[in-house]
């Protein structure tokens, strides 16, 4: 979906594939570290490995890429300096991505639940992101979102190059679509309850487009 803004810049929004949330600050702001005074909201996702996802999920995530390398090309055109990924894998050799640097490696040890995952973060300076549930109305009791339950993370794709180039995500909302078990008690391999979130909510999420209005 792209918005016109009030500066008549364009601005593309996605819906993420459907992953385990984990580190969720959205109710609350953090501080972080050598960030001016605003407040910070982030919310880690938890990807399924593109080759065990569903083909509309696998769709999503190839637009997500597409989204990273057009605002890398509209940053630095031609450019053959390499530029950090946004995407982070937790596999046991990294995957290499032409014309991205790996970003730094996943705390496997304390995150067994990265194992074998593509793990995505989306960030929001100074503005509290929307939380939805899985019938896009608002969320508001916050332990109805905790580490280990099922959703979508609405992004926008922004790049930075300081204190090196790279690419992140912009957070704007969180949809949750179903419970999950709480992560930070072992983690494990999850594989088939990513493809069972799949399998039950494929015809429910035909609906949730990248035109839903948060």
């Amino acid at each position: 979906m792209t918005i016109q803004t009030e500066e008549k810049k364009e601005t593309t929004y996605y819906i993420t594939p459907v992953g385990r949330l984990s580190y969720a600050y959205v109710f609350k702001p953090r501080k972080k570290e050598n960030e001016s005074d605003r407040d910070v909201y982030d919310c880690t996702l938890i990807l399924e490995s593109p080759k065990n996802m569903a083909p509309d999920e696998l769709e999503r995530y190839k637009r997500l890429k597409q989204l990273v390398d057009a605002t890398k090309e509209k940053k630095w055109p031609n450019s053959k300096t390499l530029v950090t990924s946004p995407f982070r894998h937790g596999m046991s050799k990294p995957i290499i991505l032409d014309g991205y640097n790996p970003p730094k490696p996943l705390p496997l040890e304390n995150n067994p639940e990265y194992i074998d995952k593509i793990v995505i973060k989306g960030v929001s300076y100074g503005r509290k992101p929307k939380v939805k549930d899985e019938f896009n109305q608002p969320l508001l009791d916050p332990d109805q979102l905790y580490s280990g339950c099922y959703g979508r993370l609405w992004l926008t794709a922004f790049a930075y190059d300081k204190p090196s180039r790279g690419i992140s995500f912009g957070l704007q909302g969180v949809m949750k679509v179903t419970d999950g078990e709480p992560l930070g008690g072992g983690g494990g391999n999850d594989e088939a309850a990513f493809k069972s979130v799949a399998k039950n909510l494929s015809d429910d999420f035909k609906t949730v487009t990248d035109d839903v209005d948060w």
